[in-house]
């Protein structure tokens, strides 16, 4: 944690800092660990968090946020990990795993129209371990309609949409294992 002063008002605000984690394990062999997509902050009840994403793997924690206790640490809450082995769709509040599309060359638009009954403000769209575009009329679509279209590699799109829902925002993020 650091504190910051803010000069012009002179009121200190608090930052939570999460680190990338480096494994050293000598001065002449040196392996990186991937970082954790960790998000250390209290959610409301039945929100699921990306806790790791490797290329067709997700483990998930479901909050439980009505299960804290003394031991708790204070921003933290306690969950059950899900390890899912197939592309999912994720809101806050609902966990689709038998999503159709396993890779980008899978994907259609119909398998899109999915995520309209989740009722997004924001669709992040996990292409898999690299970034690929889908058409652009498929996007358009989206943004008429008056409904955010992102897409990103599915790495990046567990963090943005755990850093969304912790700002309470409604993403829907449809994750592509592979």
């Amino acid at each position: 944690m650091r504190k910051i002063v803010d000069r012009t008002s002179k009121r200190s605000h608090t930052l939570l800092i999460d680190h990338l984690t480096v494994n050293v394990s000598n001065v002449f062999n040196t392996q990186y660990q991937e970082p954790s997509l960790k998000f250390n902050r209290l959610m409301p009840d039945d929100n699921y968090i990306v806790k790791s994403y490797q290329p067709g793997q997700f483990i998930l924690r479901c909050l439980e946020t009505d299960n804290l206790d003394a031991s708790t640490t204070p921003g933290q809450a306690t969950g059950k990990d899900l390890t899912i082995d197939k592309s999912i769709i994720l809101s806050p509040g609902k966990l689709i795993d038998h999503w159709v599309p396993q890779s980008f060359a899978e994907l259609t638009l119909d398998h899109l129209h999915q995520l309209n009954s989740l009722q997004p403000e924001l669709i992040l769209l996990g292409t898999g371990p690299q970034l690929q575009f889908p058409a652009q009329a498929w996007m358009l679509e989206f943004l008429q309609a008056g409904i955010g279209f992102e897409v990103m590699d599915t790495r990046a799109a567990c963090r943005t949409y755990n850093f969304l829902c912790s700002e309470g925002r409604l993403p829907v993020a449809a994750l592509l294992a592979h």
